[in-house]
């Protein structure tokens, strides 16, 4: 978690937001701070295009937006260019998650380095972890997975990833994946999807 300054340095309205962050490279997050509030302004930083997280729906960075904050649900953002696994709702680190969702948010390349290790103990420091790296290319529209990486004890072999493009024309959400997806059968070796 970070200032939004740290990212947006060149965008001067940004220096005394202290009520929204980023999470990682890719999400902003915008906290509802006043009590029954069901609405709030975000400030969109220049320098990157921003969808909404739920619904897909792209807004352009420089400018203040009043969004919904419905009781349920603290707007997020992702940045453009954002590669973002999605996982079904586990208990705890022993479920495995076979199967990931892949969102891409087009507007410019991205990377993510997917780590996996045994969950339960140290082993990753002796080296037993594995990584499969995802590269996005805006202007081909393609996504490459990298041939995965190292391997530890329990590593599932073959994995489905569900790869959802969202863009401006194509605004698709978390929770609308079914009709808008591209099954990917993956074993561990490199391939590459055109989207």
């Amino acid at each position: 978690m970070r200032p939004l300054m740290m990212d947006f340095g060149n965008d001067k309205n940004v220096l005394n937001i202290s009520n929204q962050y980023m999470f990682g490279n890719d999400l902003m997050i915008c906290p509802v701070y006043q009590y029954k509030a069901r609405k709030r302004e975000v400030y969109f930083p220049e320098g990157a295009g921003w969808y909404n997280l739920y619904d897909g729906k792209f807004i352009a960075g420089g400018q203040k937006q009043t969004v919904e904050a419905p009781y349920e649900r603290m707007p997020i953002y992702v940045a453009a260019g954002s590669v973002l696994p999605i996982g079904k709702i586990v208990q705890n680190t022993s479920q495995a998650q076979n199967d990931l969702t892949i969102f891409i948010y087009a507007g410019k390349n991205g990377t993510f380095s997917l780590y996996e290790d045994e969950n339960l103990n140290y082993n990753y420091e002796k080296g037993k972890y594995s990584t499969i790296d995802f590269n996005y290319n805006d202007k081909s529209k393609t996504l490459s997975i990298s041939d995965r990486n190292g391997s530890f004890n329990g590593m599932t072999k073959v994995r489905n990833f569900r790869i959802v493009l969202v863009n401006q024309k194509d605004s698709h959400g978390i929770d609308q994946t079914e009709k808008t997806s591209k099954l990917v059968h993956y074993v561990g070796k490199k391939i590459g999807i055109k989207l």
